[in-house]
């Protein structure tokens, strides 16, 4: 089941510890906009996009292929013997597996 965009936006924005007025005027946008954008009425498209996807690269955010959008440090960064990954846990951070928010989601 792929996460909805607007989850996504709610998940990053919660996770930053932005308040919607915050979030929004970081993106340049106004509250209703952001507001529309989470409840899922509309989405991102045109500048508004492009600014989205440029406050998540500078936070450093991505998508795992399920849509779930992680800190990219957690995908990257070795994880350390004395918390090793569940035997049940497969992930390969292929180009072609991780969407990286750099490039445009169609």
């Amino acid at each position: 089941m792929e996460i909805t965009e607007s989850a996504k936006i709610r998940i990053i924005r919660a996770a930053l510890g932005f308040r919607v007025h915050e979030f929004a005027a970081k993106l340049g946008i106004t509250t209703n906009t952001l507001n529309n954008w989470e409840s899922g009425r509309t989405q991102p498209t045109g500048a508004k996009r492009e600014a989205w996807n440029k406050l998540c690269r500078e936070y450093g955010w991505g998508y795992l292929p399920s849509g779930m959008p992680v800190p990219m440090d957690d995908i990257l960064a070795p994880r350390q013997q004395s918390d090793p990954l569940p035997s049940s846990t497969r992930f390969d951070n292929t180009s072609s597996k991780l969407t990286v928010l750099a490039s445009s989601r169609s």
